[in-house]
């Protein structure tokens, strides 16, 4: 083999030795890079059957909130906030709350006969000139007993009308002498609700100061998200609530649905084997309930 051929073959080699070095820094750059664009949820929620702040762990125990080796978290944003999807604490409630709760409005759900409406106080529901179902007024509170699915509903008196409203979802026993929509407890548009003045707290800066820099945050707890989204209005001791349902698959109150505990309720899985692939994992391993009430806390991370 000649001079020439040598240095050619030396030449690719150190070519391939240079691209596999300038291949390994691109990835690792890209790598790096990818890690710091990406966002990464958090979220822990105080647990309504014993009144105490789960940890921001995962399914494993494991810190929710943890970076790779060379990075370190950057809280994007963190909130303390109320569970409730259907807006019952601001002052324009979802329709399909305020249908089951709220005899004046009728919910989403169209129909052509009273048959139509199902759900949730169908039992007590017409269907109005519209087309869409609406709560029906009763003959005497002693019409509002369990209906079918072992669902309980109490009367709700406006004027001389009595109508049967669920229990559970339209507040208890918090207030009805008035619909319990929207919500009494957090509600602006209700007394309580103002002195309590509910709303999203940004906890950013508290969570931040608490987590940014560490390679991973362990020990954060509610106390560093601030202020409670209701001021003055702390988790029930105790808790609110059963960690078991009745037979109906309905909570079992442990304490007065007034205060904290007359938050938001959301029916939920009620816990255990599920019995269908829909209701979780299918290995007759048990799921926990997850029924929800109160607060609770979340927000976004990166590793940078």
């Amino acid at each position: 083999m000649g001079a020439g051929s040598k240095l050619v073959i030396a030449g690719l080699a150190l070519g391939c030795i240079g691209f596999g070095i300038w291949y390994f820094i691109q990835t690792r750059k890209n790598y790096s890079t990818a890690i710091g664009q990406r966002l990464i949820p958090f979220t822990a929620a105080v647990d309504p059957t014993t009144g105490i702040a789960g940890a921001f762990t995962n399914a494993a125990g494991e810190p929710q909130l943890q970076c790779p080796a060379g990075t370190t978290i950057n809280i994007v944003g963190a909130f303390f906030d109320i569970s409730d999807p259907y807006g019952e604490c601001s002052a324009k409630p979802s329709a399909f709350i305020q249908g089951m709760c709220d005899p004046s409005v009728a919910t989403p759900q169209a129909c052509t006969a009273s048959d139509d409406c199902n759900g949730p106080g169908s039992a007590y529901q017409f269907c109005n000139s519209s087309g869409f179902c609406q709560l029906n007024s009763q003959s005497s509170a002693s019409a509002c007993i369990p209906d079918s699915s072992g669902i309980p509903y109490s009367p709700l008196t406006i004027g001389t009308q009595i109508y049967c409203v669920p229990t559970d979802v339209c507040n208890g026993s918090v207030n009805l002498s008035q619909p319990g929509i929207p919500n009494p407890v957090c509600s602006v548009a209700s007394t309580s609700g103002s002195i309590h003045q509910c709303a999203t707290r940004d906890a950013t800066d508290s969570v931040g100061a608490k987590c940014n820099g560490r390679p991973e945050c362990s020990d954060l707890t509610m106390a560093d998200f601030g202020q409670y989204p209701c001021p003055n209005l702390a988790p029930t001791t105790g808790g609110c609530m059963s960690p078991t349902y009745d037979s109906y698959g309905n909570p079992v109150w442990t304490a007065q649905r007034t205060g904290y505990c007359g938050l938001p309720y959301l029916p939920g899985w009620t816990g255990g084997p599920p019995t269908a692939p829909q209701g979780g994992n299918n290995s007759g391993q048990s799921n926990p309930a997850s029924s929800t009430l109160g607060y609770f806390m979340h927000g976004l991370y990166a590793c940078v």
